[in-house]
């Protein structure tokens, strides 16, 4: 006899296994947050230092504390992974890498491509 009763799931969403997929997909959408609230820090930056050479010289001054460069790293780290993801979505429009194996295959692929973007990134804001 079937049992017609309510499943109960819990709200702990680490007692789910989510495939790497699902995954990226979540870290996509909050990176895209991230976005969204560091763009606002960093267009004051670019007014600030187009608005007269002293301003230029107080925006690099600025970047130069180890917080803001941090601070910059993680909104080029956004950026990047999400562009990067951002074009695995936009693949899956043109019905590539949509099955299920594949898109594990282009997830993987997707964050590989990232980890390379990000020494990069290191090596371009700390060297």
């Amino acid at each position: 006899m079937k049992d017609k009763r309510p499943v109960y799931l819990s709200v702990n969403p680490f007692e789910f296994s989510f495939p790497i997929a699902a995954l990226a997909s979540i870290v996509h959408r909050i990176s895209g947050a991230f976005l969204v609230i560091g763009v606002g820090y960093f267009l004051y930056l670019l007014d600030l230092s187009l608005a007269s050479p002293a301003g230029f010289d107080a925006a690099q001054e600025t970047l130069a504390q180890p917080a803001h460069q941090l601070a910059l790293f993680a909104f080029l780290s956004a950026l990047t992974y999400h562009l990067i993801l951002g074009i695995k979505h936009l693949l899956l429009d043109f019905h590539i890498a949509d099955s299920l194996e594949g898109s594990k295959t282009a997830t993987i692929v997707s964050l590989v491509v990232f980890v390379v973007a990000e020494i990069g990134l290191i090596l371009w804001i700390w060297a």
